[in-house]
């Protein structure tokens, strides 16, 4: 009964689709709770989940609970994606000042390339054992593209994956004199 209201759940939350409710977010603070709610999964598999400083990062305009439901899918993926004892690296940068980048990097299996071009297909899964529906990163992928950003691939069999957001950074408007 609870696969089949996982699923339900799933489909409704990939058809809802809800307009962002958008704010400037501090990214470190999306990181930080979506770590929290998957921390214990990744303890007991002692997977060490290594966030970077991202306390220098600017804003960016976001919904700050969607940011980390995406957070939270990636960091799920790829603990589900490696074995005990592995690490998962989150990093962040913003080098042109235009555009904020969290980066995903699991030591885990990898992508194939045949798979790598369905990984934001709806129901898609590569995992054998049935731990999901193939909804999450479809949604997440959703998620960003309303937020007017990106989510970039890269992974090699054996050596791991890492999902990259990529997100405008927030341009604070100053106000000329009054």
């Amino acid at each position: 009964m609870d696969y089949c209201t996982s699923i339900i759940h799933g489909l409704l939350d990939f058809a809802r689709q809800s307009p962002p409710l958008l704010r400037p977010v501090t990214v470190g603070r999306a990181i930080d709770k979506a770590v929290s709610l998957v921390g214990h999964q990744a303890k007991t598999r002692r997977i060490d989940i290594v966030v970077n400083d991202s306390s220098s990062l600017p804003l960016v305009v976001a919904d700050f609970n969607q940011l980390v439901q995406v957070f939270v899918n990636l960091t799920v993926n790829a603990v589900q994606a490696m074995d005990d004892g592995c690490k998962l690296i989150i990093d962040t940068s913003n080098n042109d000042n235009d555009w904020v980048r969290i980066g995903f990097r699991d030591t885990g299996c990898g992508i194939s390339k045949e798979n790598m071009e369905k990984l934001f297909t709806p129901f898609f899964t590569t995992r054998e054992e049935v731990k999901g529906v193939g909804l999450g990163l479809a949604v997440s992928h959703g998620i960003i593209e309303r937020h007017g950003g990106t989510i970039e691939v890269e992974s090699e069999i054996g050596k791991g994956s890492t999902f990259t957001v990529v997100l405008p950074a927030h341009k604070e408007v100053k106000s000329v004199g009054t």
